[in-house]
């Protein structure tokens, strides 16, 4: 039993030290982004590090162990950051369903549509 402890232990320790002291920079970051390998479409930008520390995070937490300051600030959003990841992939594969559904003139047109769209959001929050 001592040794499952010792494993246990060890396996914090480790964690802890492979994480850094930067986790929370990590949310500092565009949600999606354009991407590189499929021109005009978009990819989901969300560190994949932060979904699974929330995981990870959780799990020590029902062992028992306490979590650095630095760590807990990222878990206490954990609901948050899930359902935001989960809203992003979600318009992330239906922006490009429907972009990879439009023809080459539609594609054209769909981009006056955006443009517009961007300029009303941009005037509307008052950023002149």
């Amino acid at each position: 039993m001592k040794s499952g402890l010792n494993n246990i232990n060890k396996l914090n320790d480790k964690w802890l030290d492979g994480l850094g002291l930067e986790v929370v920079s990590r949310l500092n970051r565009p949600l999606m982004n354009r991407s590189v390998t499929h021109k005009g479409l978009l990819e989901c930008n969300i560190d994949p590090v932060i979904l699974e520390l929330c995981d990870e995070s959780k799990y020590f937490l029902l062992l028992g162990y306490d979590l650095p300051t630095n760590i807990n600030k990222v878990f206490s959003k954990h609901t948050t950051i899930k359902f935001v990841f989960d809203s992003v992939v979600t318009v992330v594969l239906d922006y490009n369903r429907i972009l990879s559904a439009l023809s080459p003139k539609e594609r054209v047109l769909f981009k006056v549509i955006q443009f517009y769209i961007i300029f009303f959001f941009y005037n509307f929050r008052g950023n002149k």
